[in-house]
Protein backbone atom coordinates (compact mmCIF):
# COMPACT_ATOMS: atom_id res chain seq x y z
CA UNK A 1 0.00 0.00 0.00
CA UNK A 2 2.98 2.40 1.10
CA UNK A 3 4.36 1.81 -2.59
CA UNK A 4 1.07 3.04 -4.33
CA UNK A 5 0.99 6.00 -2.61
CA UNK A 6 4.16 7.28 -3.43
CA UNK A 7 3.59 6.20 -6.94
CA UNK A 8 0.16 8.36 -7.14
CA UNK A 9 1.50 11.67 -5.05
CA UNK A 10 4.13 11.41 -7.82
CA UNK A 11 1.14 11.40 -10.64
CA UNK A 12 -0.47 13.89 -8.51
CA UNK A 13 2.08 16.61 -8.70
CA UNK A 14 2.52 16.21 -12.16
CA UNK A 15 -0.90 17.04 -13.08
CA UNK A 16 -1.14 20.35 -10.50
CA UNK A 17 1.56 21.10 -12.84
CA UNK A 18 0.43 20.79 -16.22
CA UNK A 19 -3.04 22.65 -14.75
CA UNK A 20 -1.22 25.26 -13.38
CA UNK A 21 0.59 26.09 -16.83
CA UNK A 22 -2.37 25.95 -18.60
CA UNK A 23 -4.29 28.36 -16.23
CA UNK A 24 -1.23 30.50 -16.66
CA UNK A 25 -1.17 30.40 -20.41
CA UNK A 26 -5.04 31.75 -19.69
CA UNK A 27 -4.64 34.63 -17.73
CA UNK A 28 -1.66 35.81 -19.62
CA UNK A 29 -3.83 35.60 -22.65
CA UNK A 30 -6.92 37.47 -20.94
CA UNK A 31 -4.41 40.01 -20.06
CA UNK A 32 -2.97 40.61 -23.34
CA UNK A 33 -6.15 41.03 -24.99
CA UNK A 34 -7.02 43.37 -21.96
CA UNK A 35 -4.00 45.40 -22.55
CA UNK A 36 -4.55 45.51 -26.30
CA UNK A 37 -8.02 46.87 -26.05
CA UNK A 38 -7.19 49.92 -23.51
CA UNK A 39 -4.48 50.78 -26.23
CA UNK A 40 -7.35 51.12 -28.72
CA UNK A 41 -9.78 53.17 -26.31
CA UNK A 42 -6.67 55.60 -26.02
CA UNK A 43 -5.75 55.55 -29.34
CA UNK A 44 -9.63 56.55 -30.29
CA UNK A 45 -9.49 59.19 -27.25
CA UNK A 46 -6.50 61.05 -28.65
CA UNK A 47 -7.91 60.97 -32.17
CA UNK A 48 -10.94 62.65 -30.82
CA UNK A 49 -8.99 65.15 -29.04
CA UNK A 50 -6.49 65.89 -32.46
CA UNK A 51 -10.11 66.18 -34.41
CA UNK A 52 -11.72 68.93 -31.96
CA UNK A 53 -8.01 71.10 -32.73
CA UNK A 54 -8.05 70.64 -35.99
CA UNK A 55 -12.05 71.58 -35.99
CA UNK A 56 -10.82 74.58 -33.54
CA UNK A 57 -7.99 75.62 -35.90
CA UNK A 58 -10.62 75.73 -39.20
CA UNK A 59 -13.48 78.09 -36.93
CA UNK A 60 -10.10 80.42 -35.98
CA UNK A 61 -9.30 80.56 -39.84
CA UNK A 62 -13.26 81.34 -40.49
CA UNK A 63 -13.05 83.68 -37.87
CA UNK A 64 -9.93 85.48 -39.63
CA UNK A 65 -11.50 85.51 -42.98
CA UNK A 66 -14.62 87.52 -41.27
CA UNK A 67 -12.70 90.10 -39.76
CA UNK A 68 -10.77 90.70 -43.34
CA UNK A 69 -14.86 90.47 -44.84
CA UNK A 70 -14.67 93.69 -47.05
CA UNK A 71 -11.07 92.89 -48.13
CA UNK A 72 -11.30 89.49 -48.43
CA UNK A 73 -14.30 90.28 -51.36
CA UNK A 74 -13.20 93.40 -52.81
CA UNK A 75 -9.68 92.10 -54.23
CA UNK A 76 -8.83 88.84 -52.60
CA UNK A 77 -7.25 88.19 -49.25
CA UNK A 78 -3.86 87.89 -49.27
CA UNK A 79 -0.64 87.85 -47.09
CA UNK A 80 0.13 91.34 -47.63
CA UNK A 81 -3.79 92.70 -47.01
CA UNK A 82 -4.83 90.29 -43.71
CA UNK A 83 -1.21 89.95 -42.03
CA UNK A 84 -3.06 91.25 -38.73
CA UNK A 85 -5.98 88.30 -38.92
CA UNK A 86 -4.18 85.53 -40.87
CA UNK A 87 -2.82 84.78 -43.74
CA UNK A 88 -4.29 83.85 -46.88
CA UNK A 89 -2.12 82.61 -49.74
CA UNK A 90 -3.52 82.35 -53.74
CA UNK A 91 -3.39 78.79 -55.42
CA UNK A 92 -5.21 78.17 -58.51
CA UNK A 93 -6.03 74.14 -57.19
CA UNK A 94 -7.87 73.40 -54.09
CA UNK A 95 -4.73 72.22 -51.81
CA UNK A 96 -4.84 67.89 -51.49
CA UNK A 97 -2.33 67.76 -48.32
CA UNK A 98 -1.12 69.64 -45.37
CA UNK A 99 1.99 71.94 -45.98
CA UNK A 100 3.36 74.06 -42.27
CA UNK A 101 4.60 76.44 -45.00
CA UNK A 102 2.51 79.48 -43.91
CA UNK A 103 0.34 78.43 -41.28
CA UNK A 104 -1.13 80.29 -38.62
CA UNK A 105 -0.41 78.56 -34.98
CA UNK A 106 -4.43 78.99 -32.76
CA UNK A 107 -4.76 78.74 -28.94
CA UNK A 108 -3.48 75.46 -27.22
CA UNK A 109 -6.06 73.30 -25.90
CA UNK A 110 -5.41 70.81 -22.99
CA UNK A 111 -5.09 67.73 -24.54
CA UNK A 112 -2.69 68.25 -27.36
CA UNK A 113 0.76 67.98 -28.09
CA UNK A 114 0.88 71.00 -29.82
CA UNK A 115 -1.37 73.78 -31.14
CA UNK A 116 -3.48 73.09 -33.68
CA UNK A 117 -2.88 75.18 -36.85
CA UNK A 118 -4.86 76.39 -39.90
CA UNK A 119 -3.97 77.46 -43.33
CA UNK A 120 -5.81 79.97 -46.10
CA UNK A 121 -5.52 79.37 -49.28
CA UNK A 122 -7.76 81.85 -52.02
CA UNK A 123 -9.11 79.87 -54.51
CA UNK A 124 -8.33 82.49 -57.29
CA UNK A 125 -9.20 79.84 -60.02
CA UNK A 126 -12.24 79.73 -62.92
CA UNK A 127 -13.10 76.50 -60.75
CA UNK A 128 -14.41 78.84 -57.97
CA UNK A 129 -14.67 82.49 -58.97
CA UNK A 130 -16.45 84.06 -61.83
CA UNK A 131 -17.07 83.51 -64.78
CA UNK A 132 -17.93 79.85 -64.08
CA UNK A 133 -20.13 77.17 -65.01
CA UNK A 134 -23.35 77.27 -62.86
CA UNK A 135 -23.00 74.15 -61.42
CA UNK A 136 -19.58 74.73 -59.53
CA UNK A 137 -20.53 77.78 -57.64
CA UNK A 138 -23.46 77.58 -55.20
CA UNK A 139 -26.66 78.82 -55.59
CA UNK A 140 -26.24 82.42 -54.71
CA UNK A 141 -22.42 82.49 -54.45
CA UNK A 142 -21.76 83.98 -57.87
CA UNK A 143 -20.47 87.30 -56.27
CA UNK A 144 -18.25 85.78 -53.91
CA UNK A 145 -14.84 84.79 -53.59
CA UNK A 146 -13.86 81.31 -52.58
CA UNK A 147 -11.40 80.10 -49.82
CA UNK A 148 -10.25 76.75 -48.55
CA UNK A 149 -9.57 76.36 -45.26
CA UNK A 150 -7.73 73.43 -43.41
CA UNK A 151 -7.08 72.85 -39.99
CA UNK A 152 -5.04 70.49 -38.63
CA UNK A 153 -4.65 69.25 -34.97
CA UNK A 154 -3.04 66.74 -32.71
CA UNK A 155 -3.33 65.14 -29.90
CA UNK A 156 -1.51 64.30 -27.11
CA UNK A 157 0.46 61.18 -29.37
CA UNK A 158 2.50 62.66 -32.38
CA UNK A 159 0.76 59.90 -34.09
CA UNK A 160 -2.97 61.36 -33.36
CA UNK A 161 -3.19 63.75 -36.54
CA UNK A 162 -5.90 65.02 -38.51
CA UNK A 163 -5.89 67.69 -40.95
CA UNK A 164 -9.96 68.74 -41.95
CA UNK A 165 -10.62 71.03 -44.94
CA UNK A 166 -13.41 73.15 -45.63
CA UNK A 167 -14.47 75.27 -48.69
CA UNK A 168 -15.43 78.73 -47.37
CA UNK A 169 -17.19 81.65 -49.60
CA UNK A 170 -16.42 85.39 -48.55
CA UNK A 171 -19.45 87.40 -49.64
CA UNK A 172 -20.46 91.46 -50.91
CA UNK A 173 -22.87 92.45 -47.72
CA UNK A 174 -24.50 95.00 -50.54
Amino acid sequence: MNKEQKTQNGFVLIVSLILLVAVTLFVMAGMRSSTVSERMAGSHMDRGRAKLAAEQAITQGLAALRTGGSICVEVGCTSANLATTGVAYTTAVLPSAWSDTNAIDVTTATGQLTSAKYLINWLNNSSFTNPVPPSVIPTGKEDCKAYSIMGRGVGLASTSVVVLQTIAYVCPTD
